[in-house]
């Protein structure tokens, strides 16, 4: 992300993002990054390569209310079974931007069903395509 942060096209925010602003518990996993979850996540992780913290969660409207965020063109998410929450704490946002959707699909067994009642409950005529273990998202306009 250097490139991008130095030209100002993306900001790294010390926080998660969700459905409501609050602190929730995180596993981590010291063993893999990428798989560190909340607790409430199907994922298993061995106690002994784990850590837990308080993460402070955010949602992407929050954000854009408080000034943080002023536009957003472009969501990609594989967080690990948290991409559900991340579109409903996002609900203004994209009615505001429309904007494309890169989403893993895979972390929990309805994901791809949950996912795609979400972004249709929008009403903005989202289409749809998968690739792997991807939902693509976009609109026309």
């Amino acid at each position: 992300l250097k490139p991008y942060i130095e030209e100002k096209r993306a900001i790294v925010l010390p926080f998660g993002l969700g459905d409501e602003v609050k602190e929730e518990p995180i596993v981590l996993d010291r063993l893999n990054a990428g798989s560190s979850t909340f607790q409430d996540s199907n994922r298993k992780i061995l106690p002994h390569q784990t850590e837990t913290l308080k993460l402070k969660i955010e949602t992407l409207d929050h954000l854009y209310e408080q000034g943080l965020i002023s536009k957003v063109s472009f969501i990609k998410a594989d967080i690990e079974g948290y991409e559900r929450k991340l579109l409903k704490g996002a609900s203004k946002l994209i009615k505001t931007f429309r904007p494309k959707l890169a989403l893993c699909y895979y972390h929990l067994p309805d994901d791809f069903e949950v996912l795609r009642n979400i972004i249709e409950s929008f009403q903005l005529g989202y289409r749809f395509t998968l690739n792997n273990e991807v939902l693509f998202a976009w609109t026309k306009l």
